[in-house]
């Protein structure tokens, strides 16, 4: 990619580099402010935390090794916040080869994983490569495009068909016990429910889901019933896409493999 087409790629974007070397740090933000991106930095994965709380960010480049918070964690942390750059586009960016790949598959809130030291010609390619999910595709709003294309590649499909169809069918058996559960005050089973789904759903890419079974998990640790309840309905539709999705999928995947 050409000079003039990677001004044009970060021209106004709004980028914020994690890494605790500050030589690196500075020289990833000079660099992409030559590219007339503005750039914020952060030393750890704490104030990675902080400053996209407060701020919108396009794009984070996270180090993935960093004292007092490390990036799987901060980027983590920054999508179950809610919060202005939660739905940014990020990162991992690390010198241990092996970690990326692991780390695709384990950590849901990374878009994706570039080796030390950062080509910005490489970057350019990946946002190019791997475009935010567009509005009209339901399926690709409810799942993460990345995680479900890293996860088909394993095997052609198969293996991730097979998951989608157990996940769709884990939630219809949940949400068929869930609103007796509440009603009969087993919050703790509730939670523990939430938890396992929660996990699943990280793990396929249908992170707002996630999210939101996450919540649910902490009312039902603080016992909260009538919050619980609350949740668990305003949850439903979001649910009946997922599962509907994960169908569709399922099949468009289980054809193909």
């Amino acid at each position: 990619m050409a000079d003039h087409a990677l001004i044009e790629m970060f021209s106004g974007m709004r980028v914020l580099v994690a890494e605790d070397q500050k030589t690196i740090r500075h020289l990833t933000s000079l660099s992409l402010e030559q590219l007339n991106a503005a750039t914020v930095e952060a030393e750890d994965g704490v104030e990675a935390v902080e400053l996209a709380g407060r701020e919108a960010f396009d794009l984070i480049l996270m180090d993935l090794r960093m004292p007092r918070m490390d990036g799987a964690e901060a980027a983590s942390r920054i999508r179950r916040s809610g919060g202005p750059s939660a739905q940014a586009k990020i990162i991992g960016v690390t010198a241990h080869q092996t970690e990326s790949a692991a780390l695709m598959l384990s950590n849901q809130a990374l878009d994706a994983c570039l080796p030390k030291p950062l080509n910005l010609h490489d970057l350019a390619a990946l946002l190019e490569d791997q475009p935010r999910p567009h509005q009209h595709d339901e399926a690709q709003e409810t799942f993460d495009t990345a995680t479900v294309d890293a996860l088909r590649a394993l095997d052609g499909g198969a293996s991730l068909a097979r998951s989608l169809t157990g996940l769709a069918r884990e939630l219809t058996k949940a949400w068929e016990v869930v609103g007796r559960l509440i009603d009969g005050n087993e919050v703790q089973t509730v939670g523990s429910m939430s938890h396992r789904l929660s996990g699943l759903c990280l793990v396929l890419g249908a992170r707002s889901l996630a999210g939101r079974l996450r919540t649910l998990e902490e009312l039902a640790e603080a016992g909260e019933t009538a919050a619980l309840r609350a949740a668990f309905s305003a949850m439903t539709p979001e649910m009946e896409r997922t599962r509907e999705a994960a169908e569709r999928m399922a099949r468009d995947f289980d054809l193909t493999a």
